[in-house]
């Protein structure tokens, strides 16, 4: 899914994004 070459600031930001999708009760 998240190569290692991406940045750790990447990282969070991309698992970001699903988080909003997975939890749209809390938003």
């Amino acid at each position: 899914m998240i190569p290692d070459s991406y940045t750790p600031t990447s990282r969070p930001l991309f698992f970001r994004i699903p988080f909003h999708i997975l939890l749209p009760s809390s938003a």
